[in-house]
């Protein structure tokens, strides 16, 4: 059975808060709530973040499942990515090492 996708499922993001004049420490959705934390960044300011109710992981995206009732992260809700389903062509890597090899080729002849 294929894995259910990122795009399939209802997300909440971090931004879609608006941190500006409260700093809450929770919230309510759909009767489930979901915790918040706090980091400082390096040039002042902080950034928020959820806690996963169910891993407690600080993630800034929550996504939930079709039929499911609560906010999970994707690791906890085992979701994937849409692009990650598609096998790349075993010429695209070939190729990819071809031109890797030629680039470290012209940079050496540089030096020579």
């Amino acid at each position: 059975m294929p894995r259910l996708t990122v795009e399939n499922c209802q997300k909440i993001t971090i931004s879609d808060f608006d941190f500006k004049d409260i700093e809450p420490s929770r919230v309510e959705i759909n009767d489930q709530i979901i915790e918040f934390t706090k980091t400082k960044c390096n040039y002042g300011g902080n950034r928020y973040w959820f806690i996963c109710p169910k891993c407690n992981r600080r993630i800034g995206v929550m996504y939930r499942k079709p039929l499911s009732n609560i906010f999970l992260c994707r690791y906890c809700n085992n979701l994937t990515y849409q692009l990650s389903k598609y096998r790349r062509a075993k010429e695209e890597q070939t190729i990819k090492i071809v031109h890797r090899l030629n680039r470290g080729i012209k940079r050496q002849s540089i030096f020579y």
